[in-house]
């Protein structure tokens, strides 16, 4: 594949294969699709493929529609109806030398793609990704304080760069919405479909492991859509933390770094200073939570005075402390259920040998 770009003239680009996976997306599938065919991609090599998981909605409908209009749509589906099932139908189906795996909850900016394949054939990356800014979906206190939460290093960790934005491309060890080398799939395999989440984690871990390269790109952008309801927030936070330790149970690589199990620790910690109370007062709950509050309100009001809006000053602290605490909760219950799920797979132990006496 090669990619020449004369400045403002037309690119030489290969056919790009992009793979939308969703169910019942009725409210955000139109809007999505739209950035896709307005990104800038020349049309005839775009390739489209809706991976729905079996929409009760109108999701479907609105997809043929759009079929309909725009050759370069497909609708294919997913009747197991998880998320790594969805890409690799995508990828089975793809058409193009290089395929992109996206959501469907996102818009991508114009020159998203083109910009990911000049990068990944150029750079001669195996993965390229783009920077991920993140909007509430519904604009409220809560929807702007849980957006900040999830892209500030204190909320979501020290692995940020995709989320804060970088100067220049750069080699790291994960990106959001991947676009492949198609012959990634060949090298690496799929995505492993036991996986309900964490799945493209665990792929990058085998992606690395054999060898390939991921870039960050700075100018992509994609623009992710987060909950912005204290439920959906929750249940999501939740949901992750539960399977920063799952992945162990199937896959033969170590996808998570030290700080998915931070919040773990943290929660923990707090767990075994409140059940020391009764027997050494307050010390130790103190003194794991109060440097943590601290450190939470220092760096809501230094969010609050860049944003010129002080109710980031009340609205972080709580959001940065349900982030954690919920992501660490899950995660203990992801270990409960990874050390019940191997004691239940261990052979029971052999019974003793029994010697007759003579």
């Amino acid at each position: 594949m090669g990619v020449t770009d004369s400045g403002a003239g037309p690119l030489d680009l290969p056919i790009a294969s992009v793979v939308v996976a969703c169910r019942n997306e009725e409210a955000h599938i139109g809007r999505c699709l739209d950035s896709l065919l307005e990104g800038g991609y020349p049309p005839a090599r775009l390739d489209i493929i809706v991976v729905d998981g079996m929409s009760t909605d109108g999701t479907r409908e609105i997809v043929r529609d759009y079929g309909s209009r725009f050759p370069c749509v497909r609708l294919v589906d997913n009747p197991a109806r998880i998320t790594p099932a969805a890409f690799n139908a995508g990828v089975r189906a793809a058409r193009g030398e290089v395929v992109a795996i996206v959501g469907s909850h996102a818009t991508y900016e114009r020159g998203y793609l083109v910009q990911l394949v000049r990068h990944l054939i150029g750079y001669g990356a195996d993965e390229a990704g783009a920077i991920a800014r993140y909007l509430p979906r519904n604009d409220t206190p809560l929807g702007r304080a849980i957006v900040v939460a999830l892209s500030h290093p204190f909320g979501a960790g020290a692995n940020v760069a995709y989320k804060l934005g970088v100067d220049r491309p750069q080699w790291v060890d994960t990106v959001s919405s991947g676009c492949y080398r198609r012959d990634v799939f060949d090298r690496v395999g799929l995505f492993n479909e036991r996986l309900i989440y964490s799945q493209d984690i665990e792929f990058n871990a085998r992606l690395r492991r054999a060898g390939g390269r991921i870039l960050l790109v700075p100018s992509a952008v994609i623009e992710y859509y987060a909950h912005s309801d204290a439920r959906g927030f929750l249940q999501h936070t939740f949901r992750n933390g539960v399977w920063v330790v799952l992945p162990l149970l199937h896959t033969h690589v170590f996808p998570m770094s030290w700080r998915h199990f931070v919040p773990m620790a943290f929660v923990t910690a707090l767990l075994v200073g409140a059940a020391l109370w009764p027997f050494l007062g307050a010390w130790p709950l103190l003194l794991v939570a109060t440097p943590y509050v601290v450190t939470s309100l220092v760096l809501s009001i230094g969010v609050a005075v860049r944003r010129r809006s002080m109710a980031y000053a009340s609205t972080l602290p709580p959001t940065f402390a349900a982030l954690h605490v919920t992501y660490g909760l899950g995660s203990i219950w992801g270990l409960a259920r990874f050390v019940f799920a191997k004691l239940r797979s261990s052979p029971p132990s052999a019974a003793p040998a029994v010697v007759a006496k003579r």
